[in-house]
């Protein structure tokens, strides 16, 4: 079937849209259901049946009882999303999960693949064994990546309950972290376990991926140059240094968390000095131990939202994010931590119209954007993701 292109529903006005969207929403019902990460538009944002964060979107797709998902969130979300919400169906009875962009990814987790992490897993063991090594992944990765760690014993993970993991984890005393793809969470979950810094070791092995994204972000002008330090490559693995961590990490990371600063900390601070900084754990490890709060997503909004009227917050994430605590919490002064509020492009590009065309496509039963992951891949993945579900931050 021959569908209208997006710039169809582009020409479409806003209000025509949305009643687009709600004739739809009432047609289907509960067959329908539409996630939505907090990092959306306020419009994507008020169309949704679920708003959440990783671990909360995780949660609802796993419970979500439908036919059909519309994930507003970027790719890795979605495949996550399929596979949880079909790890119980038989035979024909899937849950179709559909992303108004497909393409929408993420930076953090194009610094990990499958090919990267098998390599570095034997060199791993060629330097010290994999003997009680344990891979954790951030959710932000690809199936593939949470596969590898389903297979190996390991865990996935999201800023809300990566500790809890972690702790998990090293209820066994003799157990050792890969921790992948974010350098900074793996780094600050460490940091909380009382890991001291000669127990953490960076692994540079993944830089023919990350250089690239690195070079990228920089030509692009996301981050300035000399902003991420030169990466060792991994033939000069330090086998004594190795040998003594008990949190390896990747060296990936995002590249929107990791434009904060101590020195925009201290701004903060300056201008009102009753001010609480409250950033992602993403962020570098200096700006997280110099704020007065770090935590997900959810846990910034549920922050926000028990601190008194006239309190005064700092807040070190997304722009969207940044917004909506603005527009829902008026009796509070929410400031961004940074002037230039960076956001999340792959986010942005969801929009009324993407939405609108695939919702139509959807009640037609020739919907466009439709994610599937692979039996052979989501198996294993769903290992690691039932880990993670299990562990509450």
């Amino acid at each position: 079937m021959t569908r209208k292109p997006l710039s169809y529903y582009q020409s479409i006005p806003e209000e025509t849209l949305r009643n687009r969207i709600d004739s739809i929403r009432r047609r289907m019902g509960a067959r329908l259901r539409i996630l939505v990460h907090y990092y959306q538009k306020e419009e994507i944002l008020a169309i949704a049946d679920d708003v959440g964060d990783s671990y909360g979107l995780s949660a609802a797709a796993s419970k979500s009882g439908c036919e059909v998902i519309l994930f507003c969130g970027v790719r890795f979300m979605a495949e996550t999303a399929d596979i949880l919400a079909n790890a119980k169906r038989e035979g024909n009875r899937r849950v179709t999960v559909v992303s108004p962009n497909p393409d929408a990814g993420c930076r953090m987790a194009d610094m990990a693949t499958l090919a990267e992490l098998e390599n570095a897993w034997r060199l791993l063991g060629e330097a010290v064994g994999t003997e009680g090594l344990v891979p954790v992944t951030y959710v932000n990765s690809s199936a593939e990546v949470k596969a590898f760690c389903g297979k190996h014993g390991g865990y996935a993970c999201t800023s809300s309950n990566a500790l809890a993991v972690m702790r998990r984890v090293f209820a066994n005393p003799d157990s050792r972290v890969f921790f992948l793809p974010d350098q900074q969470l793996g780094r600050n979950v460490a940091a909380w376990m009382g890991f001291p810094p000669e127990q953490v070791f960076s692994y540079h092995g993944g830089n023919s991926v990350v250089k690239t994204n690195v070079q990228q972000l920089v030509r692009d002008g996301f981050l300035p140059a000399g902003s991420v330090e030169e990466l060792t490559p991994a033939a000069e693995l330090d086998r004594d240094a190795v040998g003594a961590a008990k949190v390896i990490l990747w060296d990936g990371f995002c590249p929107l968390h990791q434009r904060f600063t101590v020195e925009q900390i201290d701004r903060a601070r300056r201008a009102r000095p009753d001010v609480k900084v409250v950033v992602h754990p993403e962020c570098p490890r200096e700006v997280v131990a110099r704020s007065d709060e770090a935590g997900s997503t959810k846990k910034i909004l549920d922050l926000v939202a028990a601190a008194e009227d006239a309190s005064v917050w700092a807040i070190g994430t997304e722009r969207r994010m940044v917004e909506a605590l603005q527009r829902d919490f008026p009796t509070k002064t929410i400031l961004p931590l940074s002037d230039e509020m960076p956001m999340c492009h792959s986010m942005n590009t969801i929009t009324l119209a993407s939405v609108c065309r695939a919702l139509e496509g959807i009640e037609s039963g020739y919907p466009d954007g439709v994610v599937t992951v692979e039996r052979e891949i989501a198996q294993p993945a769903l290992l690691a993701l039932e880990r993670m579900l299990q562990c509450k931050g």
